[in-house]
């Protein structure tokens, strides 16, 4: 059982609710880490609403994600790009889009590549 601080669980729990006012409300109360590992959670949700609205809150943040929050989210956004769903799809695209700046796209390939290669052996 993964440990996580109570903000990212309710930053969860929000996320899954859909409400967005309380969803933007929260996330700004939480560090970049703690917005990371609810959004990977969320990202994955098998309910495609609840992984569009994680996906827009990392694609609306502001300031944006850290490059150092990127390896957290990055899995799960490679398997976002992928959805059957194309909502969810077009989300993860806009995402990569919005959030990475050329050096950030370097330190998201990096990752992305590691977590495919971890993937397939």
């Amino acid at each position: 059982m993964v440990v996580m601080a109570p903000i990212t669980a309710e930053l969860i729990q929000v996320l899954r609710s859909t409400d967005t006012i309380q969803v933007y409300s929260l996330h700004r109360r939480c560090s970049p880490a703690e917005v990371a590992s609810a959004v990977s959670v969320c990202i994955n949700d098998p309910n495609a609403v609840v992984a569009v609205h994680a996906l827009h809150i990392v694609a609306d943040m502001d300031p944006p994600l850290p490059s150092s929050a990127i390896p957290t989210i990055a899995p799960n956004l490679i398997s976002a790009l992928a959805h059957s769903n194309p909502a969810v799809a077009a989300a993860a695209l806009r995402t990569v889009e919005v959030t990475l700046t050329f050096e950030r796209a370097i330190s998201c390939y990096t990752a992305m590549i590691y977590c495919t290669d971890a993937k397939t052996h």
